[in-house]
């Protein structure tokens, strides 16, 4: 347990500090400075990255996730990064085609309640594929039991680029298109960031990918794994995001704004998984392969106790602090206070 709770420990004040950051700027900072309208289509872009990142994906960063520690073999993992990094390649490609062909389907349910939306509809391919990309490098940081770096630059530097960006456009330094077409600027820097971190400290290097295919023996079940992951990711990403999206083309990117504020409060209580989880899995998944389950029982039950308990706090804290935590905002977001 004492590599999880260093690394566990690292990444969850990395992911609070994140979220505060946030929550205080985004739920508390930002509405007073910019519209309704626009905090809900920079949500909206968000959601729709997060909803369609999984595609190029192809669940190839869960079979490194999975396997890893099955193939040992180190030319097996490179080589294996090299199949990845050519498969995505090739389905970002389909993915942009794909998006663009149903470009008009698409805007269709948009254009009468979130104009707004239409002009920045492309802004959404340089997000997914750079979002495709940060997830297969952080899967290879969880395997290499290093996460702390990475959920610095998404959770914490990621959000102060965008805070820079919002008072920039706020104080009207930058224009509205300036605004968003920075958005992907921003993620595309991170991205660039936790692949430099990747390539030059966890030495992520690519070997020939013939080279995996030279064991036929278990490719298709890993395979058939990887794609079980795929539309697992594809479904909970859906689940998590997709009322943000159908919010915005029945009753308008304003009300997404509005509604997105109770929505990031709520998503506060999952911080602490999302910390532990990310340096846990690789250890759980080990005591798999090596068939110790009196350890898997250890680890869940230790897990489960402390986010129980620090869920529940979370929760009683939002609850019994909702008046006053509205009273902070304009008066158009108290109607979304039954929300949370």
């Amino acid at each position: 347990m004492g590599i999880i709770k260093r690394q566990s420990l690292k990444s969850s004040i990395v992911n609070y500090v994140g979220a505060l950051l946030g929550v205080v700027f985004f739920n508390f900072i930002f509405p007073h400075l910019i519209s309704a309208e626009h905090l809900g289509l920079v949500r909206l872009l968000q959601s729709l990255m997060f909803i369609l990142m999984a595609l190029p994906t192809l669940g190839l960063g869960h079979m490194l996730l999975r396997y890893y520690n099955v193939w040992r073999e180190e030319k097996k993992v490179e080589s294996f990064h090299g199949v990845a990094m050519i498969s995505m390649a090739i389905a970002s490609i389909l993915f942009i085609v794909l998006y663009v062909l149903l470009k008009d389907y698409i805007l269709g349910f948009y254009r009468e309640k979130s104009s707004l939306f239409v002009p920045y509809y492309y802004l959404v391919i340089p997000l997914v594929i750079t979002q495709a990309y940060v997830q297969y490098f952080e899967l290879f940081s969880m395997v290499k039991l290093r996460v702390a770096i990475p959920s610095f630059i998404r959770e914490i530097l990621t959000r102060i680029l965008l805070v820079v960006l919002v008072y920039l456009f706020s104080y009207h330094i930058l224009s509205e298109q300036q605004f968003f077409y920075g958005m992907p600027i921003v993620y595309g820097i991170s991205a660039l960031l936790i692949i430099f971190y990747a390539v030059k400290i966890l030495k992520f290097t690519i070997y020939n990918p013939f080279y995996f295919f030279k064991d036929r023996s278990e490719l298709k079940e890993q395979f058939f794994y990887g794609g079980g992951l795929f539309f697992v990711v594809i479904f909970s990403n859906t689940h998590n995001f997709i009322d943000g999206v159908i919010l915005s083309s029945y009753l308008g990117v304003q009300a997404f704004g509005i509604y997105g504020i109770p929505l990031v409060l709520g998503q506060m209580i999952q911080v602490p998984y999302r910390s532990i989880s990310l340096i846990s899995t690789p250890i759980i998944r080990d005591a798999w392969v090596e068939n110790d389950l009196e350890k898997i029982k250890t680890l869940n039950k230790g897990i489960a106790i402390n986010l129980l308990l620090i869920g529940t706090f979370l929760y009683m804290l939002l609850i019994v602090n909702r008046i006053a935590i509205f009273k902070l905002l304009p008066q158009q977001y108290e109607i979304a206070m039954a929300v949370l």
